[in-house]
């Protein structure tokens, strides 16, 4: 098949399709890994909180649960 300038033409929009798949993947799995470590520290945070005395909870950690809770 001889390279008309139509095949070229859709042959790019190919190529511009498969790499804003490709951009779409990798943001996605960036997202997916910053909500991962995320929801981890939060699950740390609360873990290693109850495992303290009640008396030395600080109340900055409550400030920052009531501003995850509103996002």
């Amino acid at each position: 098949m001889r390279d008309t300038p139509v095949s070229k033409q859709k042959e790019q929009q190919q190529e511009e399709i498969r790499r804003g798949r490709e951009e779409q993947r990798r943001a996605n799995q960036v997202r997916r890994e910053q909500m991962r470590k995320e929801a981890e520290q939060v699950h740390d945070q609360k873990s290693s909180q109850t495992l303290r005395d009640p008396e030395s909870s600080s109340s900055g950690s409550d400030q920052h649960r009531s501003e995850v809770q509103q996002v």
